[in-house]
């Protein structure tokens, strides 16, 4: 699903795949941006597939994870999720 994104969010993809060394789409799995919104009325965990740079806005793609019916569902999932990995020892960066 394509959605338009601020500037702000599209640098900070864009910083996080210079941290990673790779672009987001090729990231092993520990490594995938994953970010908590509603989109299109739907909340949920959102996966990050990749961020460009259109001729008037920046988009960005991105696949639902896990569907959540609220905002604090959606983020309760999301911390679960990372301290399941972080328990696996596969959780190597967290961003805020």
């Amino acid at each position: 699903m394509k959605i338009v994104v601020s500037k702000e969010q599209f640098e900070q993809v864009r910083q996080v795949e210079k941290a990673l060394g790779i672009k987001i789409a090729l990231a092993p799995e520990e490594q995938q941006l994953r970010v908590v919104d509603n989109v299109v009325g739907q909340w949920g965990v959102y996966q990050v597939l990749r961020c460009y740079r259109g001729a008037m806005n920046y988009f960005a793609e991105v696949k639902l994870i896990e569907p959540a019916k609220s905002e604090q569902e959606a983020v309760m999932k999301f911390m679960a999720n990372q301290h399941k990995m972080a328990k696996e020892g596969k959780l190597k960066v967290v961003l805020y």
